[in-house]
């Protein structure tokens, strides 16, 4: 493999481990960890399909959410709201 090969190959891991990274950071997981190890070639695929299936937490009380409570931005076992609802100051 010549340079011009490993350069694109090492970018274009780089580059998974951020976008997964970002898609388990919305998904209230940890981004860190699941972007490195979404970077090894060999887990990027495996990682996304298991991220897209897990349900998204709670980010006050890491409990899943269902999708109802999700699009409605209330948790019902801590009553988390949106950031507007909660900003009455």
């Amino acid at each position: 493999m010549n340079m011009f090969g490993i350069i694109f190959n090492l970018f274009w891991w780089i580059i998974a481990g951020i976008l997964i990274g970002m898609f388990a950071g919305r998904k209230n997981r940890n981004s860190y960890v699941w972007g490195f190890i979404g970077g090894f070639p060999p887990a990027t695929i495996i990682v996304l399909l298991i991220l897209a299936f897990m349900p998204y937490l709670c980010p006050k009380c890491h409990r899943p959410l269902k999708d109802q409570e999700r699009k409605d931005k209330n948790c019902s076992v801590c009553g988390l709201l949106s950031n507007s609802e909660n900003q009455t100051s």
